[in-house]
Protein backbone atom coordinates (compact mmCIF):
# COMPACT_ATOMS: atom_id res chain seq x y z
CA UNK A 1 0.00 0.00 0.00
CA UNK A 2 1.58 3.39 -0.93
CA UNK A 3 1.21 6.13 1.51
CA UNK A 4 -0.32 9.19 -0.07
CA UNK A 5 1.32 11.85 1.75
CA UNK A 6 5.14 10.53 1.46
CA UNK A 7 6.02 11.73 -2.04
CA UNK A 8 9.73 11.08 -1.82
CA UNK A 9 12.35 13.37 -0.20
CA UNK A 10 10.83 16.65 -0.12
CA UNK A 11 12.58 19.87 -1.23
CA UNK A 12 14.76 21.38 1.25
CA UNK A 13 13.09 25.25 2.27
CA UNK A 14 15.39 28.13 0.50
CA UNK A 15 18.35 29.27 2.58
CA UNK A 16 19.35 32.61 2.51
CA UNK A 17 21.97 33.53 0.23
CA UNK A 18 24.48 35.59 1.22
CA UNK A 19 27.09 37.44 -0.75
CA UNK A 20 30.22 38.23 -0.40
CA UNK A 21 33.50 40.24 -2.07
CA UNK A 22 36.55 38.18 -2.73
CA UNK A 23 40.03 39.78 -2.14
CA UNK A 24 40.16 39.46 -6.05
CA UNK A 25 37.41 41.67 -6.81
CA UNK A 26 37.57 43.65 -9.92
CA UNK A 27 35.94 46.15 -11.12
CA UNK A 28 36.42 47.34 -14.90
CA UNK A 29 34.57 49.78 -17.66
CA UNK A 30 33.65 47.50 -20.70
CA UNK A 31 32.14 48.95 -23.76
CA UNK A 32 33.28 46.05 -26.24
CA UNK A 33 32.53 42.85 -25.74
CA UNK A 34 33.56 39.22 -27.73
CA UNK A 35 31.91 35.48 -27.06
CA UNK A 36 33.61 32.19 -27.75
CA UNK A 37 31.12 29.80 -27.47
CA UNK A 38 31.93 25.73 -27.63
CA UNK A 39 30.08 22.27 -26.47
CA UNK A 40 31.32 22.79 -22.86
CA UNK A 41 31.21 26.63 -22.18
CA UNK A 42 30.64 30.19 -23.12
CA UNK A 43 34.14 32.75 -22.77
CA UNK A 44 32.85 36.22 -22.39
CA UNK A 45 35.62 39.05 -23.03
CA UNK A 46 35.28 42.35 -22.43
CA UNK A 47 37.20 45.04 -22.99
CA UNK A 48 37.28 48.96 -23.90
CA UNK A 49 37.30 51.06 -27.28
CA UNK A 50 40.58 53.27 -27.30
CA UNK A 51 41.85 55.14 -29.95
CA UNK A 52 45.82 54.12 -29.72
CA UNK A 53 48.34 55.90 -31.99
CA UNK A 54 45.68 56.95 -34.67
CA UNK A 55 44.08 53.43 -34.41
CA UNK A 56 41.29 52.07 -32.79
CA UNK A 57 41.85 48.84 -30.11
CA UNK A 58 39.51 47.06 -28.46
CA UNK A 59 42.07 46.87 -24.79
CA UNK A 60 40.45 43.60 -23.27
CA UNK A 61 40.44 43.92 -19.67
CA UNK A 62 38.71 40.31 -18.46
CA UNK A 63 37.30 37.01 -19.53
CA UNK A 64 34.80 35.04 -18.29
CA UNK A 65 34.03 31.48 -18.80
CA UNK A 66 30.65 29.81 -17.83
CA UNK A 67 28.76 27.06 -18.73
CA UNK A 68 25.96 27.05 -21.27
CA UNK A 69 23.79 26.65 -18.56
CA UNK A 70 24.74 29.98 -16.68
CA UNK A 71 24.93 31.49 -19.98
CA UNK A 72 21.22 30.95 -20.90
CA UNK A 73 20.41 31.96 -17.30
CA UNK A 74 22.49 35.32 -17.51
CA UNK A 75 20.94 35.96 -20.81
CA UNK A 76 17.50 35.57 -19.29
CA UNK A 77 18.47 37.90 -16.34
CA UNK A 78 19.61 40.47 -18.66
CA UNK A 79 16.28 40.66 -20.62
CA UNK A 80 14.15 40.93 -18.06
CA UNK A 81 16.69 44.19 -16.25
CA UNK A 82 16.63 45.59 -19.49
CA UNK A 83 12.89 45.66 -20.27
CA UNK A 84 12.44 46.75 -16.32
CA UNK A 85 14.87 49.89 -17.13
CA UNK A 86 13.31 50.79 -20.42
CA UNK A 87 10.16 50.63 -18.23
CA UNK A 88 11.02 53.35 -16.09
CA UNK A 89 13.22 55.40 -18.37
CA UNK A 90 12.46 55.03 -21.92
CA UNK A 91 13.85 52.27 -25.09
CA UNK A 92 17.49 52.49 -25.16
CA UNK A 93 18.53 53.19 -28.74
CA UNK A 94 21.43 51.06 -30.13
CA UNK A 95 23.11 53.98 -32.73
CA UNK A 96 23.32 52.93 -36.58
CA UNK A 97 26.29 52.40 -37.47
CA UNK A 98 27.77 49.50 -40.44
CA UNK A 99 29.38 46.92 -39.03
CA UNK A 100 33.54 46.61 -39.97
CA UNK A 101 34.53 42.74 -40.42
CA UNK A 102 36.23 41.58 -37.57
CA UNK A 103 34.41 44.12 -35.18
CA UNK A 104 33.10 42.50 -32.22
CA UNK A 105 30.02 43.81 -31.20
Amino acid sequence: MVDGNKLGPQPSPPQELETVRSDKFQRIYANAANIEVTVWDFKLTFGELKKLNNKVVIEQSIEVTMSPQHAKALAGILINNIKEYENQAGEIKLPQTKPQQGTPV
